[in-house]
């Protein structure tokens, strides 16, 4: 027996970036995510509190199908378990293999990033689920919610193999704000790494929400720079400082997006005579105290607490228009 584990390396791998691409699929009806459930590879909790469920096989070689029916096989008999409970929105079987029911001339439905319904896939296709079903029996699932999804994702070049995944990041933020273009590679690496650790939990209750995926966006446009115009007036030591804790309070910041919401109503309720940015700077300055006790501050040396929260309120009124975007469009 070969104890060779990268076929299982690789499945991880597949498992984690399918539940990026379907979570983007259905951004707007989600409530949560984990991987690696308690039931099924992939689980989306919808916010109508039904749920999809995914099962997620791979082949390393994109030419090798000795193993996709019995992949397949295996695949509907755990599907057909979820669907025993009835708190199913949907059902998906997601494979990276061009020829999941390893039916030569059935290949051209799959070309590419398919997702097909029962209804959609060829004949042969339906033919080998039907056979499945009747012969096991799998007496839950309920064909109309069942879906085929092919995601191409092979080789040892990363940028050839996580191709599609990115390409979905960039579809998404694409269609969100004109200023999140660009980023795609840096928050792919972000969730992968999110997703990544929530398989490894091993407390089968613990979720991605999608507010804190969508708030890896915020914070990935509100890096703050050395030559930020708040940073002229402190030395080489103070700015790098400043930076680190602004850092770890951005981060760290709970209920994020109620927060926006707070200093963005607060903003939009101030009254003043200024315009523009002027008006930004004399909000900041009189009413930075106020937010200073919503921050864990007792982690920030005192001399840059100050600075630091106004920093973040100055970032967070510039990317207003951002975060109204994220809230409207994914249905936060």
């Amino acid at each position: 027996m070969s104890r060779n584990a990268t076929p299982s390396s690789f499945g991880w791998d597949f498992q984690i970036n399918a539940a990026i691409v379907l979570m983007l699929e259905n951004i707007k009806t989600i409530k949560s995510v984990r991987v690696e459930g308690k039931k099924e590879d992939i689980e989306l909790f919808l916010e109508s509190k039904k749920n999809i469920y995914a099962q997620a096989k791979s082949v390393m070689r994109i030419d090798d199908y000795r193993n996709v029916r019995s992949n397949l096989k295996a695949g509907l008999e755990t599907l057909n378990d979820d669907a025993a409970c009835d708190d199913y929105h949907k059902l998906i079987y997601v494979t990276n293999s061009p020829n999941p029911f390893n039916v030569e001339n059935s290949m051209s439905a799959f070309y590419g990033h398919s997702r097909l319904s029962y209804n959609d896939l060829p004949q042969s296709c339906k033919e080998i689920i039907d056979k499945e079903i009747e012969n096991k029996p799998l007496i839950h699932i309920d064909k109309s919610e069942l879906e085929i999804h092919v995601i191409p994702f092979f080789t040892d070049d990363f940028q050839q193999r996580y191709r599609v995944i990115k390409d979905s990041v960039d579809k998404f933020l694409f269609e969100l704000n004109n200023n999140t273009r660009g980023m795609a590679d840096e928050l792919l690496e972000i969730w992968q790494h999110e997703f990544f650790q929530n398989c490894t939990q091993g407390d089968l209750d613990l979720v991605i929400k999608k507010k804190d995926l969508m708030w890896s966006i915020i914070v990935l446009q509100s890096q703050l720079h050395p030559e930020h115009t708040f940073l002229g007036d402190y030395d080489d030591g103070a700015v790098e400082e400043i930076i680190r804790s602004y850092r770890y309070l951005i981060n760290n910041r709970c209920e994020k997006f109620e927060f926006i919401s707070q200093v963005l109503f607060d903003f939009q309720e101030f009254r003043s005579d200024e315009k523009g940015n002027k008006k930004v700077a004399e909000f900041i300055a009189t009413k930075c105290d106020d937010y200073k006790d919503v921050f864990e501050l007792n982690e920030i040396r005192d001399e840059v607490q100050d600075i630091v929260v106004k920093i973040i309120l100055q970032k967070i009124i510039t990317n207003r228009f951002l975060a109204n975007d994220i809230v409207k469009k994914v249905n936060l």
